[in-house]
């Protein structure tokens, strides 16, 4: 994996209170690839490894799909998904779904007009 990119508020349910020590064999999986979590309010990433980007989100994937590597993945945030793909900026989209409804909410994708 060359990037993940994730939301803030995803973020703050899936790090740890205090980051894996070097050696931990899931906090190396985890902090091994480098992360570009999207948050205005994120003061300091929790993870190593990991850039914020708080401005210009769409120009700052744009390059980093410019960038040499492997796959960007987004976990956890319709928001960020919503403007990625108004922007022609998701080349493939995998989508996980968990057999739980709890009522209404958000569209996970919403209808485009013909």
């Amino acid at each position: 994996m060359h990037s993940c990119s994730v939301a803030a508020r995803m973020s703050h349910t899936q790090r740890p209170s205090s980051p894996c020590p070097p050696g931990d064999r899931f906090g190396d999986l985890m902090n091994a690839p480098k992360k570009y979590v999207v948050s205005r309010t994120l003061k300091e990433p929790t993870w190593r490894n990991t850039t914020i980007i708080r401005d210009n989100v769409i120009d700052s994937v744009r390059t980093l799909k410019g960038e040499p590597g492997k796959n960007i993945l987004t976990d956890g945030s319709s928001q960020l998904v919503h403007a990625l793909l108004a922007h022609d900026l998701i080349d493939d989209l995998h989508l996980l779904l968990f057999p739980l409804t709890l009522g209404g909410g958000k569209r996970l994708l919403h209808v485009r007009p013909r």
